[in-house]
């Protein structure tokens, strides 16, 4: 019946598309250049009530502030770095997996972030697994709370266009923040493509390409030194959040 269902759709819209009922529209995708990310930090020592609520105030923006540099620093998606796992920090590298292989894959993340995490302030509802879940609900649920977040952060960041009108944000654009630098700091494209378009990539993949790009150990995959100075290095004034 699910099957049927989508068909159905899938056919309408196609059908729609051809005789030119619907256009199609692509809508560029966006980044935040250092001042912009720098506005966007600063506003998270003024994010929330003073009063507090369910824990600190101060807490709550240190949450907010971490959670912000990790989507930033290793390109995940919010949903993955809502529920990120405590034990997928393993030094100063990232764990993840790949979804379909459950091949693993190592992402180094800067020293100042390492820090943070190792730092971070218990939630309303700690849980001893997660950085920023509390295990509790659907994942979904949680993600909904940290937009809800994003979207009073950014319009207290106030950050426009240079013809004064609003930037729209998203914290997606930390994902793409995250390749622009990458770019920006000299890294080929190729090795940006399986950071940022994948950020965990098939076995297969990387090892049509290990012989130049990367170097596989067992089944795991670890990125070149070139890829990690350039986390260190493309923003050299970030160790002060």
């Amino acid at each position: 019946m699910k099957t049927k269902k989508q068909d159905r759709l899938i056919g309408f819209f196609g059908d729609s598309f051809r005789r030119n009922y619907i256009g199609h529209k692509q809508v560029p995708t966006d980044y935040f250049p250092p001042a912009e990310f720098e506005r966007i930090i600063q506003a998270t020592y003024l994010y929330g009530d003073p009063r507090g609520g369910y824990i600190p105030i101060v807490d709550t923006r240190i949450r907010l502030r971490t959670l912000t540099l990790l989507m930033r620093w290793s390109g995940l998606r919010i949903g993955d770095a809502v529920t990120l796992e405590r034990s997928r920090l393993q030094g100063d590298n990232l764990l993840l997996y790949q979804a379909k292989t459950g091949t693993p894959v190592f992402v180094p993340l800067p020293t100042f972030l390492v820090k943070a995490l190792g730092n971070l302030p218990s939630g309303p509802r700690p849980n001893p697994r997660y950085f920023f879940w509390s295990g509790n609900g659907l994942p979904k649920s949680a993600v909904a709370d940290w937009q809800r977040s994003y979207r009073c952060l950014f319009s207290l960041a106030d950050i426009r266009k240079p013809d004064g009108q609003r930037k729209r944000c998203y914290p997606h654009m930390f994902r793409d923040t995250f390749a622009v630098e990458l770019l920006l700091a000299g890294v080929p494209m190729d090795q940006v493509s399986l950071l940022a378009c994948a950020v965990v990539f098939p076995f297969a993949t990387a090892t049509s390409i290990c012989r130049s790009k990367l170097t596989i150990c067992s089944g795991v995959c670890f990125f070149p030194r070139a890829i990690q100075r350039s986390f260190h290095t493309s923003l050299s004034h970030s160790h002060r959040y």
